[in-house]
């Protein structure tokens, strides 16, 4: 038991309560920034027949009705969504869809929604000829200019979208952003970045979002950067940028030397990265552009990679479903089918690699002080928050030069925490002579999910030969295991019931924490550390799609794999 004298060290509150006279954040929202409705070109060509109006209601607990007409709901609400439609050719799906008067009176557009109205091939050959005509840039000048920021249905598109935000925001239950997808592609380069805006309609009503295709437009990220500083000095307002998919990006998403369009990653181009860009929708891309970051701080000091883990469904079916067990895809074509696992736009269209396809994920969680637009948009910024596959698993982390193991007797970590060092997102402080960063992180599994397998940190560094290194050490973990003689952890073991698509909590922890210290700190040296978390093995929605709904699964198709947290990076620079 403490002594009297530690009660200060265990409890450092303001005040007896614990919840009371507090100045750092004490609650975790869950929500997504990456969600496409039928206003969305591909995801209205594709058969999205709902708006933002379903997203949003599906995000806060609603049940809805999908565009292939089944009904769905969230195991429990979100607290935040950030609709974020293409905004080239914003609302022109719909309008091919229903037969707008302006479309007929084209004979493009009328040839299109012809195709749409006959359905099955026809419909999906008038798709592609449309993906096909914009890609190409040939679009009939007509209807180009009618779906252009500044027309007034492109205009009354964007008001829509506005307006279905302060609709359905409500500060301190629900949070709605305003924002919109750039989907830049230049020869076939994902450079996609979702602009989200802290602002309410007053603000966002004054601008209308930037596209890709001239005379209007712009494909290089640097004429973004000019939108968004134009939107803040225009309205008053603040924005930020999300980039994702970097692994279809060919390099480009995360330039060393020329950006795609032949400039220079120089000065200027590493400030208004890190400026504009705080955050990235993690992929398996995301460690190695970390570690780049650290090379161009030395080089221009700044680290133009130096973002925070965002996690999201980029759905376009207007529906934030990451959960395995109920998937809805990521297109409509693909919603819940006894033969949708064989359907092309899982396997390849995706992105699937051989023998794979394609995750539910992911969700996002922010450590804020409450639930508005303001508070999560600050702490995006400042980069608290962690991704997730789906799971909604509790995850703090912080580091420090003076966490010791009498930290982890207490219930409330974040009061040490916040006393004694930073959380994730943030910087380390100059090494003290002599002294080693130390860690303390905390997971909690999911309430209604599976248990813990084990923590990890991920450490990233710059040798003094200025070679990019890394390395994941095992910090913490369930059961008795012990590490071979080669340091590798042993595997936690599997519950799974092929046959039930169920498991059993019976291995794992509902909690672990740890107080770890880095065993190959240098102070001279450039380092990045962030946690990763791994559940118990549980089932993939392939393994659902074969119980429920009896379909045949291509042979090589994983049935079981392990949720995970990713944390922002804690960073040091000498």
């Amino acid at each position: 038991m403490p002594q009297i004298g530690d009660i200060e060290s265990l409890y450092p509150g303001k005040a007896y309560s614990p919840w009371a006279e507090r100045s750092f954040p004490s609650q975790v929202y869950w929500g997504e920034t990456h969600v496409h409705t039928g206003l969305s070109l591909d995801a209205g060509l594709f058969g999205n027949t709902t708006g933002p109006d379903t997203a949003y209601r599906l995000a806060r607990g609603e049940q809805v009705t999908s565009s292939t007409g089944q009904p769905v709901k969230l195991s429990r609400p979100l607290d935040f969504l950030v609709v974020t439609d293409h905004s080239d050719l914003m609302g022109i799906a719909t309008d091919i869809q229903r037969g707008a008067p302006n479309i007929l009176a084209n004979p493009k557009g009328k040839e299109w929604a012809e195709g749409f109205a006959k359905g099955g091939q026809a419909a999906a050959e008038a798709a592609f000829d449309l993906i096909g005509n914009f890609s190409q840039g040939t679009i009939p000048k007509e209807l180009l200019g009618q779906y252009s920021p500044g027309a007034p249905i492109y205009n009354g598109v964007w008001d829509r979208i506005v307006g279905a935000a302060e609709q359905y925001n409500e500060p301190g239950r629900f949070t709605a952003f305003i924002g919109f997808e750039w989907t830049s592609v230049p020869k076939g380069f994902n450079l996609h970045r979702n602009v989200i805006l802290r602002d309410g309609g007053n603000r966002a009503s004054q601008v209308v979002p930037m596209t890709t295709m001239p005379p209007l437009g712009s494909t290089d990220p640097l004429d973004l950067y000019k939108w968004l500083d134009n939107y803040e000095e225009k309205t008053g307002g603040r924005a930020l940028a999300i980039a994702h998919n970097g692994n279809l990006s060919n390099g480009w998403m995360f330039p060393v030397d020329r950006t795609y369009a032949g400039g220079r990653v120089n000065k200027e181009y590493v400030t208004l990265r890190a400026k504009w860009e705080p955050l990235y929708e993690v992929t398996q891309i995301a460690r190695e552009a970390l570690k780049q970051g650290l090379a161009l701080e030395k080089k221009f000091g700044t680290n133009p990679y130096k973002f925070g883990m965002v996690g999201a469904t980029d759905t376009h079916t207007s529906l934030t479903t990451a959960e395995e067990d109920n998937f809805f895809g990521k297109a409509t074509s693909v919603e819940p089918s006894p033969t949708r696992v064989s359907h092309p736009f899982i396997k390849s269209a995706l992105g699937a690699i051989e023998g794979d396809m394609l995750l539910a994920s992911g969700y996002q969680g922010i450590w804020a002080t409450e639930n508005t637009r303001a508070a999560l948009f600050d702490a995006m910024e400042r980069k608290e928050t962690y991704a997730t596959t789906g799971t909604r698993m509790l995850v703090r982390f912080f580091g420090g030069w003076d966490f010791n193991d009498n930290d982890l007797r207490n219930r409330q970590p974040a009061f040490i925490g916040y006393a004694k060092g930073v959380p994730m997102g943030s910087d380390l402080a100059t090494a003290p002579n002599g002294k080693t960063p130390t860690f303390m992180v905390f997971a909690l599994r999911d309430p209604i999910g599976a248990n813990l397998d084990r923590i990890q940190i991920i450490k990233g560094w710059m040798d003094s030969r200025g070679e990019l290194q890394e390395k994941v050490h095992d910090v913490t973990w369930s059961g008795d295991r012990q590490p071979d003689a080669n340091g590798k952890l042993p595997s936690v073991g599997n519950t799974v019931d092929i046959e039930a698509a169920n498991w059993t909590n019976t291995i794992g922890a509902s909690e672990l924490t740890a107080i770890w210290t880095d065993p190959d700190f240098d102070p001279d040296e450039r380092a990045f550390y962030y946690v990763r978390v791994l559940e118990i093995p549980t089932p993939r929605w392939v393994l659902y799609d074969k119980v429920r709904l009896g379909a045949h699964i291509p042979e090589g198709v994983e049935l079981i794999h392990q949720e995970r947290a990713y944390t922002s990076p804690i960073w040091y620079t000498p």
